[in-house]
């Protein structure tokens, strides 16, 4: 493989992350590089990357939205019932 074609570890992580999205661990991104890429990266490259995991920009998939609006009409808008029945899972 020509060193064009060869990724680095951030340009990795990035790929990862816009394939399975921005709100995993950064253990995630760590073992998905890996398996992937069979590349070695720390968390700091991740951190240095995307970002750390609690400043990190999550997205929710439309239909997640949806289910979850579902959820609390089921609740009557009762958030500390919500919050109970999503603790059970």
């Amino acid at each position: 493989m020509s060193k064009q074609l060869k990724k680095s570890g951030c340009d990795a992580i990035r790929s990862i992350a816009s394939k399975f999205g921005f709100g995993h661990s950064n253990r995630f991104y760590i073992d998905q590089v890996r398996r992937e890429y069979g590349m070695t990266v720390s968390q700091v490259q991740v951190i240095q990357s995307i970002g750390a995991a609690k400043t990190r920009q999550i997205t929710v998939e439309p239909h997640m939205l949806i289910k979850a609006q579902e959820l609390l009409i089921a609740c009557n808008h009762d958030m500390a019932l919500v919050r109970a029945a999503v603790g059970v899972f």
